[in-house]
C-alpha cells in the first residue's frame, strides 16, 4: 500500500482531514480507537489468536507480536499462531485448512 499512495499523507490527503481539532469525524473515530488501544490496556475477556506471518510486508509483524506480548502480560488468554509466506499466500493457507478441518470433523 505505501508503494502504491507513497509515504506523504498530504500528497492524496486534504490538509484538514489530519489535525484532530479540526476533524469532527476523524475525532469521533479515534475516541474509539482509543478506546480499544492495546497501548491504553484493553485487554480481551474472550480467548483470541493471533495469527501472522513473519514475512508479511503488509502488516509488519512486529504489531502482532506487541499486541500478543501486551495481552499475555496484562493476563489475556491469547495465543498466536506463525506462519510462513506472505499476506494473503498465508492467509489462504490458513483458510482452506480451516475450512477442510471444519469439513472433516
Amino acid at each position: 500500500m505505501r508503494e502504491f499512495i507513497g509515504p506523504d499523507l498530504p500528497t492524496y490527503m486534504h490538509p484538514n482531514f489530519l489535525p484532530l481539532e479540526k476533524n469532527e469525524s476523524l475525532n469521533k473515530v479515534d475516541s474509539c480507537l482509543r478506546l480499544h488501544s492495546v497501548i491504553q490496556g484493553w485487554v480481551p475477556r474472550a480467548p483470541m489468536t493471533i495469527i501472522h506471518t513473519e514475512d508479511d510486508t503488509m502488516a509488519p509483524f512486529q504489531i502482532a507480536e506487541f499486541m500478543y506480548n501486551t495481552f499475555k502480560r496484562k493476563g489475556g488468554k491469547v495465543t498466536m499462531i506463525m506462519g510462513k509466506g506472505d499476506h494473503f499466500n498465508y492467509g489462504f493457507e490458513y483458510y482452506i485448512t480451516m475450512l477442510l478441518y471444519l469439513l472433516l470433523k
